[in-house]
Order: C-alpha cells, then sequence, then structure tokens
C-alpha cells in the first residue's frame, strides 16, 4: 500500500511539476555545459585567452615573456621568506592570524605570485588510478567579483569529489579537466580590486588566514593556490605547528580547520534544526565525517541518548571512539539488526533515526510499525543526507526529474499520513552564509567540539598519496575527514 501511494502521489506531483522542473533542469544545463573529457593536464590555449586566466595567456602560448617576471615568479615560489613561519609566530600567542605588514606589502605590490601552479588534476570521468593526473603547470586564477586567492595550506575530501569523478552526476558536473577538492584552509593573497565596493570582503584583508567551502559542488581546492567565495569563508586563528592543542583557547592547525567546513557544517545545521530537547536518535553510520561530527552536537543541541550503527564490537576501539565522541550505545551491523535492537534498559523507540549510509531498505525498516522509531503521531522523524542511494545517479533529465520527484512525493506523503508513518526529510542544508560558517568556527575556538581527521589524514600533496587519499574517500571506510597538506 506505501508503495503504490507513494507512486500515485508521484505521479500526482509531476503532472503540476514538470513545466517547473523543465526550466530548472535547462538553466543547470546552460550553466554547466556537458564535460567533454581532455587528455590535457591544464586548460586549452583558448580557455587561458577568453577566461579569467587570459592575463597568463603569454605564459602558455609560449610567447616572449619579460625576464624580470619571470625571475620574481620564481623567487617567489622558492624563497623561504614567503614561507608561513611569521604566521606560526603570531598565532602560538593568540594573536591576529595575519602575515606581517611587510610581507603582505611584498604579495600585494611586487607580481611576486608565480604564472602557474601546482594541482591535481582530473581528466574525465572514470576510475581514480585512470583519470587521476599532477600538473605542474596550471595557471593561478585571477579572483572575480564575491571571491578572494588565497594560498592553501590544506584541503579535505567529501563524497562528492567522488561522486564527480565518477561521474555519477555528470549531468550538471564538473567540465574536464578540472581541480577536485572543495574544503580549504588557506592564506588570503588577493582580493579584488573592485573590492571597496563589495561590503561582504570587508571583514577580510591580504594575509588572514581563512577556512572556505566550496560553491555547489567540490573544485578547485586541491592545488597551490585557490579561488574562494568570500561568502562561504571564515576567519580562523591557527595553532603554530610545533604547539599542542589546547582546549583553553581551540587553536587548530591547518588540517584540523579543513575538516571542519562541510560535514562539520552539515552536522551542527541538521542537529541544529531538527533534534528536539529529550530526544532518543540513532544515527546509521555514525563514524565518517559527517557522523564523526555529528555525535558531537546532538547531546549539545538536547538530546538524551545517541546510539549509532557501525562495523565495531563493543570493546573494540572503534567503539570507543565513537562513545568519546557522544554515542551512549555502539550497534555492530555485522553481529546484530539495528531495526531488531533494544536497549539493555528497554527503553522507548527512537525519535529520530538520522541516515548517512543511503539505502531505501534503511527506510523501510525504519518505517515499520511497532519497530525502533516513532511515528509521526509520537514525533517519530527520519533525516536522511543521501536518500536511497549512497551515491546518487543523475545522468540525463529524467534522471534529475526521478531524483526530485522521488524527494518531494516520499516528504509529501508522510506529511499527509503522518499519524501512521515518520516524518522523512531529506537534508540538504549546508549554507555557509548567513552567519553559519563563522558559528561553526567559534564553537570550534571555544572546544565545543572538535575536528576529527581519519587516522591516516593528513596526506602527503603528491600524486600517490592524493590517489590513496580518495581511495579511502570512495571505499566509504574513513574513520572522519580524509585531508591532505598542500604546505606546511
Amino acid at each position: 500500500m506505501f508503495e503504490n501511494l507513494t507512486k500515485l502521489l508521484g505521479f500526482f506531483f509531476s503532472s503540476f511539476s514538470c513545466s517547473f522542473f523543465l526550466a530548472l533542469a535547462s538553466e543547470l544545463n546552460g550553466l554547466f555545459p556537458s564535460p567533454s573529457p581532455a587528455d590535457d593536464q591544464g586548460p586549452t590555449e583558448r580557455q587561458v585567452q577568453g577566461g579569467r586566466y587570459a592575463n597568463i595567456g603569454k605564459d602558455l602560448t609560449h610567447s616572449w615573456n619579460p625576464p624580470h617576471r619571470r625571475i620574481l615568479g620564481w623567487l617567489a615560489h622558492f624563497n623561504p621568506r614567503l614561507k608561513h613561519r611569521s604566521l606560526s609566530r603570531g598565532l602560538a600567542g593568540g594573536g591576529e592570524s595575519s602575515f606581517d605588514g611587510k610581507m603582505a606589502d611584498e604579495l600585494k605590490h611586487s607580481n611576486s605570485l608565480p604564472a602557474t601552479m601546482r594541482c591535481v588534476t582530473v581528466k574525465g570521468y572514470g576510475k581514480i588510478d585512470d583519470m587521476v593526473g599532477f600538473s605542474e603547470r596550471w595557471p593561478v586564477p585571477e579572483p572575480g567579483k564575491g571571491e578572494m586567492l588565497i594560498k592553501v595550506l590544506a584541503c579535505s575530501l567529501a563524497p562528492g569529489d567522488i561522486r564527480n569523478l565518477r561521474g555519477d552526476c555528470d549531468y550538471f558536473g564538473p567540465k574536464c579537466p578540472y581541480i577536485p577538492g572543495g574544503d580549504v584552509c588557506g592564506v588570503v593573497l588577493k582580493l579584488p580590486t573592485s573590492s571597496s565596493s563589495c561590503s561582504s570582503l570587508s571583514k577580510f584583508k591580504e594575509g588572514d588566514v581563512v577556512v572556505a567551502m566550496f560553491h555547489f559542488r567540490p573544485q578547485g581546492g586541491l592545488a597551490d593556490y585557490a579561488l574562494v567565495k568570500t561568502a562561504h569563508s571564515a576567519k580562523i586563528v591557527l595553532k603554530a605547528p610545533s604547539s599542542s592543542r589546547n582546549k583553553s583557547n581551540g587553536f587548530l592547525s591547518a588540517c584540523e580547520a579543513a575538516a571542519i567546513p562541510s560535514s562539520a557544517l552539515a552536522a551542527m545545521l541538521a542537529a541544529k534544526s531538527s533534534v528536539r530537547k529529550g530526544d532518543r536518535v540513532l544515527v546509521l553510520g555514525g563514524g565518517g565525517g559527517v557522523g564523526s561530527h555529528l555525535l558531537q552536537f546532538l547531546k549539545n543541541y538536547g538530546a538524551s541518548h545517541v546510539a549509532v550503527t557501525a562495523a565495531a564490537s563493543p570493546s573494540s576501539a572503534e567503539a570507543k571512539r565513537l562513545v568519546g565522541l557522544g554515542a551512549d550505545d555502539v550497534i555492530d551491523y555485522r553481529r546484530e539488526n539495528w531495526w531488531e535492537w533494544k536497549p539493555n534498559n528497554n527503553q522507548n523507540q527512537f525519535d529520530m533515526v538520522v541516515d548517512l549510509v543511503g539505502s531505501y531498505e534503511s527506510w523501510r525498516r525504519a518505517a515499520k510499525r511497532g519497530g525502533v522509531l516513532k511515528t509521526g503521531w509520537k514525533g517519530g522523524r527520519y533525516l536522511t543526507f543521501t536518500g536511497d542511494e549512497r551515491y546518487m545517479q543523475i545522468h540525463s533529465l529524467m534522471g534529475l526529474y526521478s531524483f526530485l520527484g522521488k524527494m518531494v512525493s516520499r516528504a509529501l506523503f508522510t506529511r499527509i499520513f503522518w499519524p501512521f508513518y515518520p516524518k522523512w526529510t531529506h537534508f540538504m542544508d549546508t549554507d555557509p552564509t548567513n552567519g553559519n560558517l563563522d558559528e561553526l568556527v567559534r564553537l570550534a575556538a571555544a572546544g565545543e567540539f572538535r575536528p576529527v581527521l581519519d587516522r591516516r589524514s593528513p596526506y602527503k600533496f603528491k600524486l600517490s598519496e592524493v590517489k590513496k587519499a580518495m581511495k579511502l574517500q570512495e571505499s566509504y571506510h574513513a574513520k572522519g575527514k580524509v585531508v591532505i597538506r598542500i604546505a606546511n
């Protein structure tokens, strides 16, 4: 009955909203044209001359380049004075997170930035070993409106990186070749020349250390330099590399800072908007990038009891890690079915299930009356971050329409029949604007939560290490965030 009603509502929904989704898909297709795999590891000559790389087109087309500009670029790339020793010295004592004034002036006025940079590249959709490469000559981009150029210190991976690479959503995926990675920590090097007319830029200056989240999809972060949206960035104070973590001042390393923008932000916003005081919460797959941070936020926002599923026996180190992050019970899904699980004290059903795995079967089992989750009548909610599939597949207009239609129809169905089914919601709020990312940074500085990195992180910024990091992200067995250190 449930599935028949769902299909009927989906059809009903489609008859009234087809034109809307057609228009939406047309706009997306226009903004993000279909990718065309290329073997080149950098932009073409036409892209350089016509795009935002036009200012360095002469370098890439082998036209004459003045010797002094080449020397300045070479010195800027290798001169030890441009390392971040002053940054570490200033932040160790809790000072302002910026370069000294002389260095900032040099970066601003001396044209010392190199013309090209190192970066990881993706030449087409496919397997990691086949498509991921490394370039030494990718042009350093110029910031546009609402953007700033940063020197990247560290970059963390996200599920979207694997989704882009495999072409799971190639209908509006990135145009190849492109630079993967989106969540970054870095130092502001350059603001747009028209920054005075843009109020969103007023809180940043050259030399600030920032964390930034990608815009729409992870792209551009695995490089020496990257463009970030000012609206998606927040200032942060870093600890000196040689100092130990001190909870009293909340200093983070660059790698810890790079781990928080999207995953920890999603976890904070989900807990903030969905948890009610006294809730009993079950988290499916709570050991990864989002889950490791969600466990820390749930009780901060009112949850009374938190259980989590993981591949972890009760006495294992992984179970102890999850308990340390905030879980009260760890359910080893290899040995017992979470949908049949009863706590030792046989307490009531869960008020909310958070699905970080992605499976229709999980929803069907949780929605079964008399199971682990309350009905909507009693306040039961099912919150999924992934939908019915771990990696959503959108290869065409109909694929996009099917994804949106299924998501809306199920949410609508469970709200119409809420006395009998828990309310189903596909959580997609990872908005870093409106002070959300600033609030997350403040919580980290106050020690309200700690960024969680997989024990194998950080990886080195070289091709073999980056491939290992991507394969770990793809495996869905990372215990925290996967981070690549770009610079010291």
